[in-house]
Order: C-alpha cells, then sequence, then structure tokens
C-alpha cells in the first residue's frame, strides 16, 4: 500500500478523535451538574414548628429537654437475638422525645398526625411505648385550630413528664 493511504487514514481517525472530543466538551459546557444534595430550607413543618416553640417555652420550668425527630432505635433498646424487632423500629420515628435534663431519660413521646401517618404505625406506637412504659400522645390535625387548648395539653404533658 502506498504511504498517501495511511496517512489518511490516520488524518481521518484524528478528526473522529477529534470531532467526538469536541462534542463531549460541549456537552459538558451545556448541561448543569446536578447537585445530590442540598440543604433543606426548614427542619421542622408547619404544626410541628407550634408545637415546638410551646414545648420549649414551657419544658425549662419543669427541668425537661425537647428532641425534636428522635428515631425510636435511638432510645429504644433492642436484644441483638432479635433482629426483626430492631428492623421494625429502625426507620420509625416520633416527632418530638421529651426527656430530664439530668439522665437524658425519656419521659414522654409525642407523634403529630400527619397525611403519611399509618394506623399501623400508631398500633406499632401503642405496643412498643406499652411494653417500655413510655408515656406518649397524639395530636391531631384539628387540635391545632385552637392554639390556646393545645398550649394548655401540652403544659399538661410536661407536667405529666416531670411528675
Amino acid at each position: 500500500m502506498k504511504p498517501w493511504y495511511y496517512i489518511s487514514v490516520l488524518l481521518i481517525g484524528f478528526s473522529i478523535v477529534f470531532v467526538l472530543w469536541l462534542i463531549r466538551k460541549f456537552k459538558e459546557i451545556k448541561t448543569p451538574q446536578i447537585k445530590k444534595y442540598t440543604l433543606k430550607d426548614y427542619l421542622l413543618s408547619k404544626n410541628e414548628r407550634i408545637v415546638y416553640e410551646i414545648l420549649l417555652l414551657h419544658a425549662k420550668d419543669f427541668n425537661l429537654e425537647v428532641l425534636p425527630k428522635m428515631r425510636l432505635s435511638e432510645f429504644i433498646h433492642v436484644d441483638r437475638k432479635n433482629r426483626n424487632a430492631f428492623f421494625i423500629i429502625q426507620n420509625k420515628f416520633v416527632d418530638f422525645l421529651i426527656v430530664d435534663n439530668v439522665k437524658i431519660k425519656p419521659k414522654y413521646a409525642i407523634v403529630i398526625e400527619k397525611k403519611n401517618l399509618k394506623e399501623s404505625n400508631l398500633e406499632l406506637f401503642e405496643n412498643i411505648f406499652k411494653e417500655i412504659k413510655l408515656k406518649w400522645i397524639l395530636i391531631k390535625e384539628e387540635e391545632f385550630e385552637n392554639p390556646l387548648e393545645l398550649k394548655e395539653k401540652l403544659k399538661k404533658i410536661l407536667e405529666e413528664a416531670y411528675a
């Protein structure tokens, strides 16, 4: 074969590689990178925020602390032999956990009713909290319509937790 054949094949190969490189570069510039993670604008929903502020306002009077969004597996011990029990509670959480300031021992759990809250979860909470002897309450959405009654109810919860 003649040398011009080899030269033309090399030039065509280099030009194809160059064009592909340009296309790839152009795509990188044109499409912005999608962020995997972003910071949320708020941690608590509107109703959660209302309850949290009321609890914070009165918790110090009873030497109690309010912990929002607590996963059950963080404050409930499950025996290592019973892995199924752990898997059941692993992704469940309460909206607020009231603990004493000294030992950080759980005293009361608060769950706020939401659209995605399932009846089976409520039964699970009922059974687990009964077994571990932890008081808990479900605050229904209708209760947010009367802020004064809600405030009084939360104060009574703090009094019970303190006792």
